[in-house]
């Protein structure tokens, strides 16, 4: 998507757009169809020239619309894709407690609800990018000693087949 849109013979500049999107917050939806004209259009005005960390497009049921204007109209939580921090759990957690752990750290509206939950792992990076020491990322001493083993077992291993792999 480039800076520049046309529409009715004038060249419009994105941020322009932007601006004025967000002092007019009446626009009329039909005039904005005009920039965007589909709702892939909008997302990746979105995620692409404005940066934020969205829920997949294509697999998420959350990702509509009316949520993708929210994000425009900065009336829902956002979250730049530079702040991400991308992470895995350390035990099991469910999407709904994923969930109401980002609204315990949030104070904005996330755009959707229990109903439309964005996929697991965008819960999980969000999660961990708001509350790195939160409880779902927590493990025992144990566990790390036994991650590390097995990394080094695997790296010693790799190393002893290319050795054995140079003396045949």
């Amino acid at each position: 998507m480039s800076d520049k849109m046309e529409a009715k013979g004038k060249t419009f500049h994105m941020a322009h757009l932007f601006i004025f999107f967000k002092e007019k917050t009446s626009y009329p939806l039909q005039r904005l169809n005009a920039y965007f004209p589909n709702k892939q259009a909008l997302y990746e005005y979105l995620t692409v020239r404005k940066g934020y960390y969205l829920p997949d497009f294509a697999n998420n049921k959350c990702v509509t619309e009316a949520y993708l204007l929210k994000v425009l109209k900065n009336q829902v939580f956002t979250i730049p894709n530079v702040q991400i921090h991308p992470a895995r759990l350390m035990g099991k957690a469910k999407k709904i407690e994923l969930f109401n752990a980002i609204n315990e750290q949030v104070e904005a509206d996330l755009g959707f609800d229990e109903d439309t939950l964005a996929d697991k792992q965008w819960l999980i990076n969000v999660l961990k990018s708001l509350a790195p020491n939160h409880q779902f990322f927590k493990h025992s001493e144990a566990e790390v000693m036994r991650d590390f083993q097995e990394e080094y077992l695997d790296f010693f291993l790799f190393f002893l087949f290319i050795l054995l792999s140079r003396l045949s």
